[in-house]
């Protein structure tokens, strides 16, 4: 009996050191280009924006799920998205492979920092659930798009060859300057 159960521990030692991951947060670009991105963007206000997370739990083959327990999968990954630390949703769901892809879709992006954290959990012989691994994303921030700048227009509006008009424009991201034609 405690050769069988030595082998039991060992097993789950030997199983759960198997795994490596990793995951990669992006969101979608506009069209056209389209696609997904991971690079940092700018916001004005809010804007409804769709996340991607590729996670990766093991390498090599022969690692898929496999069922210990019946009808109780062997597999599971819990996905969160933060923003600055705090949790704006989390998705569970069953593991069907060594790789797979989740979506969080028409969140409201503001201005901060995005990171997924991916638990990637595992079925014991009693049909509870273990945590294998934990990995977190990387890192998306999102700025504020600069304020337009407001123009205002001093002298004569619509000047000759031998008069001058000053433009005057403030707000921009680079400060304030004054233009003379």
């Amino acid at each position: 009996m405690k050769r069988i159960l030595y082998l039991i521990v060992c097993l789950v030692i030997v199983q759960t050191n198997l795994y490596a991951a990793f995951a990669t947060l992006e969101h979608n670009l506009p069209s056209p280009p389209g696609g997904y991105s991971s690079a940092n963007f700018a916001v004005c206000g809010s804007q409804a924006k769709n996340f991607k997370i590729y996670y990766e739990y093991c390498s090599g083959a022969g690692c898929g799920p496999t069922n210990l327990c019946v009808g109780n999968p062997n597999y599971r990954f819990e996905v969160t998205l933060y923003k600055n630390g705090s949790s704006l949703g989390t998705h569970t769901f069953q593991a069907s492979g060594a790789w797979t892809y989740d979506y969080f879709n028409g969140v409201a992006v503001t201005p901060g920092t995005y990171q997924v954290k991916v638990v990637f959990k595992r079925s014991n012989l009693v049909c509870s659930w273990v945590n294998v691994s934990t990995v977190y994303s990387n890192s998306i921030v999102v700025s504020v798009v600069p304020a337009a700048p407001v123009l205002s227009i001093t002298g004569n509006a619509t000047p000759c060859n031998t008069s001058s008009t000053t433009f005057t424009v403030n707000g921009n991201n680079t400060g304030s300057g004054t233009y003379t034609w």
